[in-house]
């Protein structure tokens, strides 16, 4: 799969690892959700069987309440064996259980950089 870009989002296959990868940035409505949303289930859907998602957030803003339950409900979906998100500092520690739980996800961890993700989603 290409590298999918747009100002706010990219998502590709990771040929070496074999994960499906995502890089947000800036704030997000509920169109640029869906937009990201679109892309990374087609980049998923090329993919057979379930697979591992590595989200890196970290320049990633504020998203508004719609843009929120597009993002949740993705987070959800079957296709993904584990989902993995790369986050600023601090997060990870105190919002990540609390997101987590909320949201109803199985399957997901918070780090603060890729390298720690990768190892999770090869475990």
């Amino acid at each position: 799969m290409n590298k999918a870009q747009n100002k706010k989002f990219k998502v590709w296959w990771d040929e070496k690892d074999h994960i499906l990868c995502s890089e947000t940035a800036g704030d997000f409505s509920e169109q640029d959700a869906r937009e990201a949303v679109d892309e990374i289930m087609r980049g998923a859907n090329e993919q057979n069987g379930k697979i591992p998602v590595m989200n890196d957030v970290r320049a990633a803003g504020r998203a508004d309440a719609k843009a929120l339950k597009v993002l949740t409900d993705l987070a959800k979906s079957e296709k993904f064996t584990k989902k993995a998100f790369v986050v600023r500092p601090g997060i990870s520690s105190a919002l990540a259980p609390f997101i987590i739980k909320m949201a109803g996800v199985d399957n997901a961890g918070f780090f603060k950089n890729k390298d720690e993700a990768v190892k999770w989603l090869k475990e």
